[in-house]
This record gives C-alpha cells, structure tokens and sequence, in this order.
C-alpha cells in the first residue's frame, strides 16, 4: 500500500488555505501542528526570477513566508542593503542592517561582517567591487537564487481540490458515485440533494445579478464592446458599453430566451463597460474584462457567476484569455501589465511587467509555454509562461 505522511496531509490543506485568502488559519494550523508548507504562495520559479532580477519588494514578502536557514537569510537580507545603496536608498539600506531580527542575529554572531556592511552602505561613495566581490551583482544574485532553490518547495497549484477531484473519479470508475453529472456533497459522500427548479437548482446554481431591466446592445444608449463565439459554436457573446453580457442566437443575432436567467431579464454584467469577453475551451466559462479593471469569470448555460478579480489591473483590463485546463485567466490591461489569475485561490498568481504603455492582447502559445504580449506603442513581447 501507498504510505502517505500524516505532515504532507497537513502542507495540502496549508496550501489550500493560503491559496483561499485565509492566511491567519494558515498561520495557525502551521504554527500548532509544526508543519512548514515552504511554498512561495507565486510559485518557486516566481521567486528564482524574481531573485535573479532583483525584483526585492517581490521576494521579501514571499520570503517571510518560508522557513530558511540563517545562513540564507543572511545572504539575501546582505545583498538587498547592498543593492539599496548602491541605488542610493542609504535610508533602506540602514534600517535593514539596524531594524531588521536577521542582521541583528548577524551583528551578534558575526560583528566583523555586521561592520562592514555598515561601512559600506554609509560610505561616500559605493565600490561595487569591494560590496559585490570579483564576480559583481549578477553573480551574487545567482548565488542567492541557488540557496533559496535548495530550500523553496515547488507545488502545483490547487492540491487538495485536484486531489479530491481525482479520488471522486476513481470512486465513479467502481460505482460508489453516481456518474451522472451534478453537484456532490463531499463531507456526505453521496450526491447533493436538489432543491427544485431543474438541474441547475440542483447543482445550487442561480444567476449572481440582480434582475435587470433588458438592454439590448441595439440600443441607441448603448453599443457592443466585444464579441466572441464559444468553441462549440453554441453561443455568441457580445459585452457592451453599459455594461451588460448579452447571450445571442448564433445564426440570427438576436436575445437567447432558452437559457432561463435572460428569459428572466437578469443578465451576467459589469459596473462598467464590457471591453474584452472570452470563452473557456470546454466552451462551459467565460471570462469578461471591464474599463474599471475586473475580471469576471461565468457559467455561461446558468449565468453563475464564479469568480470575480475586483482590481485585475490599475485600469482598464483589455483581454482575457483561459489556459488550456481552465485553472487560470491571463489578462492585459492599461497599466501596462500582463497578468495570470488563479480560479481556485481567487488571486493574482504571477505579473509579467516590461511595457511602457498600455497593453492591448496577451495570448499563450499553442503549448502553454509562451505569453505573446502587444502594447499600444507598437512593442510586442515574449514571455515564459512559467517564470515570467
């Protein structure tokens, strides 16, 4: 039989909680049951490149969630005072090495390297060699970055739910769970009760807008934004500038009353107006960008709304676009960042930054390796899917 450690059970639920916005429980249960998850909440990779470019307001953070040797924090919390006054932020540079519990551990045990890190961060003037060694910055950061590596974990995102999906599989495959589709009471073990209304009663569905009066995008006080057909070809979806989604017939263009909450006049819709609209590849998501910066992701047959990123982007968010499994959003907005959000944790996963203006389409490459980003200004940018 397969053995599986009682304190890896207790990193998976570490993990989730953290990727669910409940850090304080996180905090709790790691602290009563002596387990570390070690995890950077963006990622492992995130984190290496973060280190390799110096991106410090980036690894700090994800570095105060981690338990690393002193050895380590050392090495990090010395090149950042570094680096600050080297960029003549000699007021940072002084309060790590005066206000931070890491260096003040370093001045205590180790007081001849304590004082000249002081020496050097409040001289006249920065020596790059004598601060950074034969092999300069870029070296140092390297060697930081291999020290973190050995002790960062690197977990795939959303472990539990991926785990309990894959067990609920496993239980249809020897029929100890009807394969029939539909909502499953986990804590019960069987299928959830309905509460009428059809199936998606059943599945504990309903339409996440207010009723709303039709707005047809024909209007003469509004006008469509966006468009987009669903892979499958069964729907066509038009965001427009007052804000609503329009569900649409295909072939005649007009209102589709056979899903029941725009037969009801309540509609999937925004705060502002709609500027970009995607469908997931299953064609069962779709995901909608608005002028004010969210992101909204829908069940398209009910109008369910599943999961809303409140401040994707400073601006306005331009494009959206759904990974391959489904398990992220990749945007674009006018702050001139590329973005991936997660649908499970609810959260900005990783931020691609380098153009100077707005950035008008971010697509992923046919193998999910690559993010292609265009700007406005006319640049077009290569990403690694993974690091960034």
């Amino acid at each position: 039989p397969v053995e599986i450690d009682a304190q890896d059970v207790v990193r998976v639920v570490l993990q989730w909680a953290r990727e669910s916005g409940l850090d304080a429980t996180a905090v709790a249960l790691a602290r009563e049951a002596r387990v570390s998850l070690n995890a950077p909440a963006g990622g492992r990779a995130a984190l290496l490149a973060d280190t390799r470019r110096g991106r410090w307001d980036a690894v700090l953070p994800a570095v105060a969630t981690l338990e690393l040797p002193r050895s380590t924090l050392e090495a990090l919390y010395e090149l950042v005072a570094l680096e600050m006054a080297e960029a003549r932020e000699a007021d940072t540079a002084k309060a790590l090495l005066r206000q931070t519990a890491v260096m003040a551990e370093m001045r205590q045990a180790h007081p001849e390297k304590h004082a000249r890190l002081e020496r050097i961060v409040t001289g006249p003037y920065f020596d790059a060699r004598e601060a950074y060694g034969a092999g300069g910055r870029e070296s140092r950061r390297e060697a930081v970055a291999a020290l973190l590596g050995k002790e960062a974990a690197d977990v795939p995102p959303g472990r539990l739910l991926a785990l309990l999906g894959q067990a609920l599989k496993w239980q249809q495959n020897i029929g100890q769970v009807p394969l029939a589709g539909g909502r499953f009471d986990l804590l019960a073990g069987k299928a959830a009760k309905g509460e009428g209304g059809g199936a998606a009663a059943a599945r504990g569905e309903r339409p996440c807008v207010a009723p709303a009066r039709r707005t047809r995008v024909g209007s003469k006080k509004s006008h469509s934004e966006c468009v987009a057909v669903s892979a499958d070809g069964a729907f066509l979806v038009a965001g427009t500038s007052d804000g609503f989604i329009e569900v649409l017939d295909v072939a005649t263009g007009k209102m589709r009353t056979d899903l029941q909450f725009q037969a009801d006049d309540a509609f999937m819709m925004h705060d502002d107006s709609v500027l970009c609209v995607a469908f997931s590849r299953d064609s069962e998501l779709l995901a909608s960008g608005s002028l004010d910066g969210v992101i909204k992701v829908w069940r398209v047959r009910t109008g369910q709304l599943l999961r809303i990123f409140t401040a994707a982007h400073a601006g306005s968010t331009n494009s959206v676009m759904f990974s391959r499994d489904n398990s992220h959003v990749l945007s674009a907005g006018s702050d001139g960042l590329v973005r991936v959000h997660g649908l499970k944790s609810g959260r900005m996963i990783k931020e691609m930054r380098g153009h100077d203006g707005s950035v008008v389409r971010a697509v992923y490459g046919a193998d999910m390796s690559r993010v292609y980003s265009g700007a406005r200004d006319g640049s077009i940018k290569v990403w690694d899917a993974k690091t960034g």
